[in-house]
């Protein structure tokens, strides 16, 4: 945790002194250093970033901020190499620009995509020209399915869209190829909505799995209100008719996707190609609100997406240097003191460990356990940069268990965190309190827990979680929250009595 938060906050500083927005396509080659310092490349995704050295920030200039070349670029027959994005918190994606505005954008584990600008042409691959899938795409019988007698199981047409266009895998080529622009989305992953609120291309999203009224965005819901955006159904059950008749360029998934992966292989069998997105699986909470660069290359906005992201950094910028200035003994520390990522902290209090005030975050599920967030988890370093100290900094859980949070009896939860400063109490899955007495009810032994007894109780808002671009509010919310500002103008925690 400490080497993460430390690299954090260099970055961060870094960013203060060189950053400005570029348009990374516009970037040439020659602008970029081939010997930049890298990362290695992670499992085909690569760092993105040159590494701050420990005694000093490296000068940078701005087009060296948002792009680099990377010798181990993905070869496209057909296709010249330019750069890459330079990425300084996100681990799951990588972007790749090449000449003639083609982008190849690549998520680990989950699938690469060679994204095609408008008016051009497929590079050497197996499939034809004119981008439309092979026959052996079709069902074995060879023919198109009926629309007209959809409740028969048959499916839906797939002949292309009226540009005679049609997105979808290259057989053998190892990527998805995607043709800009992308205006037919069906948008299965509900937070992703929030990137395209921020970016103002909701336009680009004409079919939901939400119904009108029930998204965060009120963008989205006016969309559904005039028509522009319609339902298609849940991510489980998509209206695949609606969907195919509306020429969906593109099925934008979250991994719940995996569960359903007959859902997954039905939209590509139509032509459609599915991209999983991977955003949660980012253990740096900036690392997940950089996913907006992600989205806007794809939308073909990275200005606005790097001028976007650079408002976040100058705000989590901002809290570290308040904490490390403050004078106050206890801020500031949370980025020195705390184990690295794999020590052991066993034999050490927690007072020991961090002198930062104790933060518990969690919320009692309805058979009466206590659900709290692994020390590795995104929510435990928001509490570290706002100047705070998890107070579960040694739960790890099973290696073996990709989940980020544990549950706990609440006689373990009592025992351990019982002497927090402050509660937090998340309502995103159990639902919102509103007064301590609610809190009681759910768990009586918490009427002898410190955070209690002075005051120090809150909870989070329940859009926070559909706020991926929110994260960085949210860590100025709890270092107000630490300071012991009851009062301030709180985006996303507010004060239980």
């Amino acid at each position: 945790m400490r080497r993460r938060i430390v690299r954090l906050a260099g970055l961060l500083l870094l960013a203060a002194l060189c950053r400005s927005a570029v348009p990374m396509a516009s970037v040439s080659v020659a602008a970029v250093p081939a010997a930049a310092e890298m990362l290695p490349e992670q499992d085909g995704i690569p760092d993105g970033t040159a590494v701050p050295e420990e005694d000093g920030i490296p000068e940078e200039s701005e087009t060296e901020r948002t792009v680099f070349v990377r010798p181990d670029a993905p070869e496209i027959p057909g296709l010249r190499y330019k750069e890459s994005m330079r990425l300084y918190h996100a681990d799951q994606f990588s972007v790749d620009y090449y000449e003639g505005g083609y982008k190849y954008l690549a998520i680990r584990d989950t699938g690469d995509f060679l994204l095609i600008p408008e008016d051009g042409k497929l590079p050497e691959t197996e499939l034809p020209e004119d981008g439309k899938l092979p026959d052996a795409e079709l069902p074995e019988d060879g023919k198109q399915p009926d629309t007209e007698l959809p409740e028969n199981g048959k499916q839906p047409d797939v002949k292309g869209t009226e540009d005679g266009k049609r997105s979808g895998a290259a057989s053998g080529s190892g990527y998805t190829v995607l043709y800009q622009p992308l205006d037919s989305i069906y948008l299965a992953a509900t937070s992703a909505m929030d990137f395209f609120d921020c970016l103002e291309e909701i336009d680009k999203v004409t079919l939901s799995c939400e119904e009108a009224g029930e998204w965060d965005s009120d963008g989205a819901n006016k969309a559904m209100e005039e028509g522009g955006m319609v339902y298609a159904g849940k991510y489980s059950a998509p209206d695949y008719e609606r969907i195919v008749s509306r020429g969906c360029d593109l099925a934008l998934e979250s991994t719940m996707i995996y569960h359903k992966p007959e859902v997954k292989e039905m939209l590509e069998q139509f032509g459609i190609p599915v991209l999983v997105e991977h955003s949660s699986y980012e253990s740096d909470p900036l690392g997940r609100s950089e996913w907006i660069r992600f989205y806007g290359a794809l939308l073909n906005c990275e200005e606005e997406a790097d001028t976007l992201f650079a408002q976040m950094e100058e705000k989590v910028r901002r809290v570290l240097e308040q904490t490390s200035g403050s004078g106050d003994a206890s801020a500031g520390q949370s980025l020195e003191g705390q184990h690295s990522e794999g020590e052991s902290p066993e034999g050490k209090s927690l007072e020991e460990k961090s002198p930062g005030k104790l933060v518990a975050f969690f919320n009692i599920n309805q058979q009466g356990l206590v659900t709290v967030r692994k020390a590795k988890d995104y929510v435990p370093a928001m509490i570290e940069l706002a100047g705070g100290s998890y107070v579960f900094s040694d739960l790890y859980g099973e290696e073996e268990n990709a989940l980020s949070t544990v549950n706990l009896q609440m006689e373990e939860f009592y025992a351990r965190a019982k002497d927090a400063d402050y509660l937090i109490y998340n309502s995103t899955i159990a639902g919102a309190i509103h007064s301590v007495d609610e809190l009681l009810d759910k768990g009586p032994l918490l009427k002898d827990f410190r955070a209690v007894q002075e005051g120090n109780v809150w909870c989070t808002t329940q859009s926070l979680f559909q706020k991926p671009t929110g994260l960085a509010d949210l860590i100025v919310d709890i270092s107000r929250m630490l300071s012991g500002d009851r009062d301030g103008d709180y985006s996303y925690l507010y004060h239980v009595d």
